[in-house]
C-alpha cells in the first residue's frame, strides 16, 4: 500500500515585509538627511558665493575705470591742443587790434560837424538857390550895362511895281534862322533848316501866295544859315530875296510889313 503522503508545509512570503522595511528605511534616511542639513551652517557657502560676485563686479569696474582713464587722457591731450590753437588765435586778434589802433592814431579823421536836420538842409538849399539866382541877375545886369547901346535897324519897304507886295521876313543869324511871322518870332537851328516842318509849311504858304516873297534879313555872321535857307527855298520853288543888316541891333519891321523886297 502506498504510503501516506506527508502534509505540505505552508510557505510564508517575506516580500511584503521587505517592501515595507525598505520604505521605512528610506523614510528614516530622508528624515536623518533633513535633520543633518538643518544642523549644517550654510552661511559660509552663501557668503563665499556673494564674495565671488563682488569680486567679479570689482574686476568689471576696474576695467571700466581703466577705460575711462584712457578716454580722459585722450580728452586732455585734445584739450591741450585746442587750448594752444585758441591762445594763438587770441594773440593774433590782439596783434590786429594793436595794429588797427596804431593806424587810427596815425590817420585821425577830422572832427565831423553835427548832422543837419532835413529842415535845415531844405532851408539852406532854398537859400543857396536864391543867392545863385541873384548872382545871375547881377551878372546879367553888368553885361547889359557894359554892352554898348545898339541902334534899332529899320527895314524899309522895297520898290514899288508889279512884284510881290507882302514880305515874309526871315532873319539869317549865326545859329540859324529867326522867322518873323506870326505873333512871336520863332527859331530854326542851322542843322534843322532842311527838315523843320514849320519852316516847310511856311514856304508852302508863300509858294501858294502870288503876293508873298521870302525876304532874308542877313546878319554879318549869318551867311551859313542864309545859304541853307536859300537852298531850301529854291528847292521848294519859292521866290526869295535878301537884305544885308548893318549890325546886331533889334529889327523894326513895322514899316515893311505891307510890301516886300524884290528877289535878286
Amino acid at each position: 500500500m502506498a504510503g501516506r503522503r506527508k502534509p505540505r508545509k505552508q510557505e510564508v512570503s517575506l516580500f511584503p515585509f521587505l517592501d515595507i522595511l525598505a520604505c521605512v528605511i528610506g523614510n528614516l534616511i530622508l528624515i536623518i538627511t533633513t535633520v543633518v542639513l538643518e544642523q549644517v551652517d550654510t552661511k559660509p557657502v552663501a557668503e563665499a558665493a556673494r564674495l565671488e560676485e563682488v569680486k567679479e563686479e570689482t574686476e568689471r569696474e576696474q576695467a571700466r575705470v581703466v577705460e575711462l582713464e584712457q578716454q580722459l587722457d585722450a580728452l586732455r591731450e585734445r584739450s591741450s591742443t585746442a587750448t594752444a590753437a585758441l591762445d594763438a588765435v587770441r594773440r593774433k586778434i590782439e596783434e590786429a587790434k594793436a595794429r588797427k589802433q596804431a593806424a587810427e592814431a596815425r590817420v585821425k579823421p577830422p572832427p565831423q560837424a553835427p548832422p543837419e536836420t532835413p529842415t535845415d538842409l531844405a532851408r539852406l538849399e532854398a537859400e543857396r538857390a536864391r543867392i545863385e539866382e541873384e548872382i545871375k541877375k547881377v551878372e546879367q545886369e553888368i553885361v547889359e550895362r557894359q554892352r554898348p547901346p545898339e541902334q534899332m535897324i529899320a527895314v524899309l519897304p522895297g520898290g514899288a511895281g508889279n512884284g510881290p507886295r507882302r514880305g515874309v521876313f526871315v532873319e539869317a543869324a549865326k545859329d540859324g534862322l529867326v522867322i518873323h511871322e506870326g505873333d512871336e518870332p520863332w527859331n530854326v537851328p542851322t542843322a534843322s533848316i532842311g527838315a523843320d516842318p514849320r519852316f516847310k509849311a511856311l514856304l508852302d504858304g508863300v509858294k501858294g501866295d502870288a503876293d508873298s516873297i521870302v525876304t532874308f534879313l542877313v546878319r554879318p555872321d549869318g551867311l551859313s544859315s542864309l545859304g541853307a535857307g536859300q537852298r531850301v527855298a529854291q528847292a521848294a520853288g519859292v521866290r526869295s530875296g535878301r537884305v544885308p543888316l548893318p549890325g546886331g541891333g533889334a529889327l523894326d519891321l513895322s514899316g515893311a510889313r505891307d510890301t516886300g523886297t524884290k528877289g535878286d
